[in-house]
């Protein structure tokens, strides 16, 4: 008999016993139409509903203690909800799945700037209950292997072991073995063959060491994007409806929020942590070999109710010395302090690393995220084991490694800055090139001049010190070292050829696209995050130059004016609009005071929230704000 007569046989079979769930006896025979053997098959079906139920979202209260909580109907609306079949074959004590269960790669098709926020998340989670399904069909039938969609054996062992591994990073468990994958750094030659790769990459590997797989994390973050483009999803995971998770987004994101912690590099110096949180923020911590010192750059101020524990599990119980160094003043990456400071064990050995001309912060009741510290300076009023500040290109060693700072003076704030590991050639650069995230993460309202000069040094600063990577405050993962040429030609463009009022900028590869099809094609289609990584973009608001222009533009549609007042500015709104955006986006810079000491937080910060993307078409400025339900 034919072989592909055979094939045809088999599979019509299968057909049918899948759609009876019946078992099927077939009569094999090889290509000389010689018999084989009898092959039994049965369709088998596990029960999702069984397998959501097992899943429980973790849940942190401000004492640290977690509620484990069943997935809400909200969430489940956002999954895939299939019941999985297999076949069964007895002879063979086998179990065929349409599931891949080794050497998984959970990629992302998340497109910014087009899909909704929580796409890696959501892989995740139909992953799981896909292999808890699978655990399921073992349990009914004991003694079996498992056969995946690429042809992959694997017995209930593995399956346990991997169940284990995604337990863990469901539960954000920091002891989690999370490896940053370098193959997907931009200039890595996996990069340059693979085209799914791109971001935040990484590596899952079990306790047991016998089960890995890697997984991404969108740009836009686990969670969305609470602090400038309110589109989190915190909300709509901790079990509220679409609308109460929309309005009260911000507060629950700052409550719930939760960390990563994903291992960048270890050698002989010791080791580096990435602590990525679930909105998009991204503190670093390094530990010596010996364990005894520990070194932080900024610490957030979402996920305040598991931020120490998380310090802890990753500095460990050896560590006697922890330094903290903060890019800026503002709230995002500042508010945590107060949360540091309330636990003895961790405040009696920290040291405080400021730089030297930067206002100190002062906690604001609306982002507070201790309540009885609003209104403290987060610096001089907790007594820290001591507090160090830092100059303009000085040189230290912390934790193992040898670090400088960079002055970027008045532009984002007016005396933060960027820190560079001298040893791993890798630059932090805080917000002061920009908050880095898709199309106007920061958006320009004066001192153009001083980011033009901020950004002109620290390219110079990176050609000359060799720098590799860029690591922004809102872009987790190794970016291009030339971001900062990058966004030198944006405002040079701005200075130069924008036109008053609002424009957005984008540059691609350290060319400026405005007015080109490619720009067109960036607005209509999105960019995937492989793409980001070769995009540096800012929004550019140049001030009206005629005296007898009414402040308040004709077109309704058009910006507004920054305010002439001091540190108040008003976030561009349309008029009418006199609701205050429910976030304290970081990324838009403003005249600031140097002669005040400190600076507040929340409503009161120099800096208020750009909510939504600013975007040009047809020659008319628009503001596109985010709909409640996508």
């Amino acid at each position: 008999m034919n072989r592909k007569i055979v094939n045809t046989l088999l599979a019509s079979s299968m057909v049918f016993s899948m759609a009876t769930s019946q078992m099927t006896m077939i009569h094999a025979v090889n290509e000389n139409g010689i018999a084989i053997q009898d092959v039994d098959l049965e369709t088998v079906q596990a029960s999702y509903e069984k397998a959501i139920a097992e899943v429980k979202v973790p849940k942190y209260a401000k004492d640290g203690s977690k509620i484990d909580q069943g997935v809400s109907e909200y969430l489940r609306a956002k999954l895939d909800t299939k019941d999985l079949s297999a076949t069964k074959e007895e002879s063979k004590k086998l179990l065929t799945v349409d599931v891949q269960l080794k050497d998984v790669n959970l990629t992302s098709d998340y497109i910014n700037g087009k899909s909704p926020a929580g796409i890696s998340y959501y892989n995740m989670m139909n992953f799981f209950t896909n292999v808890k399904q699978v655990k399921q069909l073992l349990d009914a039938n004991p003694g079996y292997q498992v056969k995946d969609s690429k042809g992959n054996v694997v017995d209930a062992s593995y399956v346990d072991e991997l169940l284990g591994l995604l337990q863990q990073i469901n539960d954000f468990d920091p002891t989690t073995n999370l490896q940053y994958d370098y193959d997907s750094v931009y200039n890595s030659d996996a990069f340059t063959s693979e085209t799914t790769r791109g971001g935040t990459d990484v590596i899952a590997t079990s306790k047991e060491g016998n089960v890995s797989f890697k997984f991404h994390i969108d740009s836009h973050g686990w969670w969305g994007y609470d602090l400038g483009a309110h589109d989190s999803i915190t909300g709509l995971v901790m079990g509220y409806d679409a609308d109460e998770a929309y309005d009260k987004q911000h507060n629950l994101t700052m409550d719930y929020g939760n960390f990563f912690v994903i291992k960048m590099k270890e050698d002989k110096n010791g080791t580096w942590y990435m602590l990525n949180d679930t909105d998009l923020q991204n503190p670093m911590i390094y530990v010596s070999k010996d364990g005894k010192e520990a070194f932080m750059i900024d610490v957030d101020f979402y996920g305040a109710n598991v931020l120490n524990e998380k310090i802890k599990a990753v500095i460990g119980d050896k560590c006697e010395s922890l330094k903290i160094f903060l890019t800026h003043n503002h709230g995002d990456h500042v508010n945590n302090l107060a949360v540091i400071g309330q636990d003895d064990e961790l405040r009696n050995i920290t040291t405080i690393v400021w730089p030297e001309n930067e206002p100190h912060t002062v906690l604001s009741q609306k982002d507070g995220t201790v309540e009885s510290m609003g209104g403290k300076d987060l610096i001089s009023d907790i007594e820290w084991k001591s507090v160090e500040t830092v100059k303009d290109m000085e040189k230290f060693t912390a934790a193992g490694v040898e670090f400088q700072f960079l002055e970027i003076t008045d532009e984002h704030t007016p005396g933060g800055g960027q820190l560079a590991d001298l040893t791993h050639k890798v630059i932090y650069s805080g917000d002061s090139l920009g908050a880095q995230v898709h199309l106007g993460g920061t958006t320009i309202r004066s001192g153009a001049q001083q980011w033009l000069d901020g950004a002109k040094k620290a390219a110079k600063y990176i050609k000359e010190n060799g720098i590799k990577y860029n690591i922004g405050a809102h872009t987790p993962y190794l970016n291009n070292a030339d971001f900062a040429s990058w966004l030198a030609a944006g405002v040079e463009y701005g200075i130069n050829e924008a036109d008053e009022g609002y424009t957005l900028i984008i540059v691609e590869n350290g060319k400026v696209i405005n007015g080109t099809d490619r720009y067109d094609e960036i607005m209509k289609n999105g960019l995937s995050d492989r793409d980001e990584l070769n995009i540096c973009s800012l929004g550019f608001i140049k001030e009206k130059t005629d005296p007898d222009t009414p402040d308040q533009p004709e077109n309704p549609d058009e910006p507004t004016k920054p305010s002439d007042k001091p540190n108040q500015p008003e976030t561009p709104t349309k008029p009418g609009d006199t609701k205050k955006p429910d976030s304290t986006n970081t990324n838009i810079t403003t005249t600031t005071n140097k002669t005040k000491d400190n600076v507040k937080t929340g409503d009161d910060t120099e800096i208020f929230a750009l909510v939504g993307m600013m975007v040009l078409a047809g020659g008319t400025i628009c503001m596109i704000k985010r709909k409640k339900h996508n």
